[in-house]
């Protein structure tokens, strides 16, 4: 492993990247359009919110298998040996937590559906809906693990990003068409993650890593010890991790109402953009470090940690920038639009929000990976506690903006909290002097676009404004060199052209 296993970050990252900013494109176009164009607030919060309840018992239901599958597949790893049977000890392992998520689910309606009766009523009727949705996000969820561990992540994000949004789209369309009423638009929403699902099983088999085989005797006694107990960890820290970036989502209709909450979903959709590079970064980052924990190479590590803290600062800054200065240009041209102006400042608190997860790298990764994965519960423990404390404090108070806010707040304390500790034990940082560049050149951009007058048409006023940033944000970094993966990137682009050229 070394500059191979670095090359192969960059070149699946970018292609996951395009990938998932093709998805964004989609799912723009359908929650920025066609939800406000076809679908009340009401419904919209109600879709979000149904979407919300099957991650959250998922997060405690998966029993923490995505990241078991990454963390125990180089034991496992054998390809004439079939992984030694890991797919199929992955897929009973999980079916046993649906099957647990299914038992807490049904034993606490009751209780659950008590908290939304006045304020959310509609909510009761889908409550049933919510057990395919768990069923079949859990499953999509494993499958999409599994291929990453292969250093898959492209298709699976193709499947993710851009196949189901295109489903989601056209259903949103034939229900503004009255070809079927909620239920159905309901129904189609679960179907298209079976059928994501069933596209992934497909998939894994033409890359002929189906491996259906008896993880038995392979999997000993002490082994299976030794992931259940790193499972329970996860378990808990992805309860407390749901509970800091979701658990507005579950309040705020349980204070305000389903009309409310599809004006945060829809803003909140679009403070969230920026971290799309981040995804797929931390998607094919984490086998890699899990390797690299396996092979104790630190210098492996703090070179991924560092070069993930630059290049999604440099992406996650840019993209602020054209959504921040074009937001009241966007709220114009949205159907409807002041009936989710209500939002703007949900989208400032929430971008930063995830401005601030980037800036710090992929800290999640490294720590679940480690020894000191048990940190991470901790951390998280005590920050969803935090959350939920702001939110009971800052939704009565704020609305929305609050529950954005004590989501930015829980993110700032959490990250810190990581990168202190991952200093701490391993004396490695994310930071490096030009990550203060960046941040220097995007300020000076923000200032200045922040003078210019707006333009009457919208359309046109996004255009130019989106045009000038990119460009003054594009030529900053390249005449600063403040990051030598865009500099190689812009050379080996410049060579492409003049070659192109040279033969004409």
């Amino acid at each position: 492993m070394g500059q191979e296993s670095l090359g192969i970050i960059i070149r699946q990252s970018i292609k996951g990247s395009i990938v998932s900013f093709g998805g964004v494109g989609i799912s723009a176009i359908t929650i920025l359009f066609f939800y406000p164009w076809f679908l009340s607030p009401a419904e919209i919060g109600l879709l979000a919110f149904l979407e919300t309840v099957a991650w959250t018992f998922l997060s405690f239901g998966s029993l923490g298998v995505f990241n078991i599958t990454d963390k125990f597949f180089p034991f496992f790893k054998d390809q004439d040996a079939k992984h030694n049977g890991y797919l199929v000890f992955l897929l009973g392992y999980l079916l046993l937590g649906f099957l647990l998520a299914l038992l807490v689910l049904l034993v606490f309606k009751d209780f659950w559906l008590s908290i939304y009766a006045k304020k959310a009523p509609q909510a009761l009727d889908y409550f049933y809906y919510i057990i395919p949705f768990i069923f079949s996000l859990m499953y999509f969820s494993l499958l999409e693990s599994y291929a990453r561990v292969h250093l898959r992540i492209v298709v699976p994000s193709f499947y993710r990003d851009v196949a189901l949004r295109i489903f989601i789209l056209i259903s949103v369309v034939g229900y503004g068409f009255d070809l079927y009423g909620f239920t159905g638009l309901v129904i189609l929403r679960i179907g298209a993650f079976f059928l994501a699902t069933l596209g992934l099983l497909l998939y894994l088999n033409h890359l002929k890593i189906l491996f259906l085989r008896s993880p038995f005797p392979f999997l000993t006694k002490s082994l299976l010890r030794e992931i259940t107990q790193y499972g329970f960890f996860i378990v808990l820290g992805g309860l407390s991790n749901l509970v800091i970036s979701k658990v507005d989502m579950l309040m705020i209709p349980a204070f305000l109402g389903t009309n409310e909450l599809g004006v945060y979903a829809l803003a909140f959709f679009m403070g969230t953009i920026i971290e799309v590079p981040r995804k797929a970064l931390g998607q094919i980052s984490t086998p890699i470090i899990a390797q690299a924990w396996a092979n104790k190479d630190l210098e492996m590590i703090q070179k991924i940690y560092r070069g993930s803290s630059l290049n999604q600062w440099i992406v996650g800054l840019l993209i602020f920038l054209l959504i921040w200065l074009n937001v009241d240009a966007i709220f114009e041209i949205i159907p409807n639009g002041e009936r989710f102006i209500e939002g703007k400042y949900v989208i400032l608190f929430i971008a930063l929000t995830r401005l601030v997860d980037m800036i710090t790298g992929v800290n999640s990764e490294i720590l679940i990976q480690s020894n000191y994965y048990r940190f991470n519960l901790v951390a998280l423990a005590l920050l969803a506690v935090l959350n939920i404390s702001l939110n009971l404090v800052l939704i009565p108070t704020m609305g929305i903006a609050g529950a954005a806010l004590a989501t930015l707040i829980a993110f700032i304390v959490f990250n810190l909290a990581k990168g202190f500790f991952i200093w701490f034990k391993f004396e490695i940082h994310p930071f490096s002097k030009n990550i203060f560049g960046v941040g220097l050149v995007g300020g000076l951009i923000y200032g200045f676009v922040l003078l210019l007058p707006s333009l009457p048409i919208p359309f046109l006023d996004i255009a130019f404004k989106s045009t000038l940033i990119t460009g003054l944000f594009g030529v900053g970094m390249l005449f600063f060199k403040l990051s030598p993966e865009m500099s190689a990137l812009w050379k080996k682009v410049l060579q492409i052209a003049n070659e192109k050229l040279g033969r004409k």
